[in-house]
């Protein structure tokens, strides 16, 4: 469950600080079912809010599911 609130808690971020047409916006998830995980419909209960959430705005962002230790490597200032 603290993934699932560290990925609205990410969420909920990117929608206070709105992204640049010279960068996508990209979301990455960890494998959790039944929250998010590739062979869920929508991809999981998680990932199908998100993208309920994004369809409401301009934004239409790449979400990508990774295993935990790819996507904090990937989210990491470089």
């Amino acid at each position: 469950m603290s993934r699932f609130a560290l990925l609205l808690s990410v969420l909920l971020c990117l929608l206070v600080q709105p992204a640049t047409a010279e960068q996508p916006l990209r979301l990455m998830a960890n494998t959790s079912p039944p929250y998010a995980d590739e062979k869920l419909p929508e991809r999981g209960l998680a990932l199908e809010l998100v993208a309920e959430i994004f369809s409401r705005t301009e934004h239409n962002p790449k979400i990508t599911i990774e295993n935990w230790s790819r996507a904090v490597a990937a989210a990491s200032p470089s």
